[in-house]
């Protein structure tokens, strides 16, 4: 953590309020499912220019699951030869959200 960051939580008072800055955050964006919403919206506007995309990293079903499905990446993957994952979005979320608001 950078030193500025860690003198200013020091502070009880900026510790409070950083937590419950977070917390409201996560509450209202990604607990409740909004942000799902938006990436609906941003998918619906960017789906032609994947279809067409021929240069894409992932494939058009690729990019229509990844928000709900993790995508595996090509290749023998990591250490062992297990094969690497990009989380879907909403795995991502739920457990960034689960992690957060079990910190503040």
């Amino acid at each position: 953590m950078h030193p500025l960051i860690q003198k200013l939580l020091a502070v009880p008072m900026n510790l409070r309020m950083y937590r419950a800055h977070i917390k409201t955050i996560v509450e209202e964006q990604f607990s409740n499912g909004n942000y799902l919403q938006r990436c609906d919206l941003l998918r619906s506007t960017i789906d032609s220019a994947v279809a067409t995309d021929v240069n894409g990293l992932y494939n058009y079903n690729q990019f229509l699951g990844a928000l709900t499905t993790d995508v595996q990446e090509g290749g023998p993957g990591g250490p062992g030869g297990n094969p690497s994952y990009v989380p879907g979005i909403q795995n991502l979320m739920d457990a960034r959200s689960t992690f957060l608001l079990g910190t503040v």
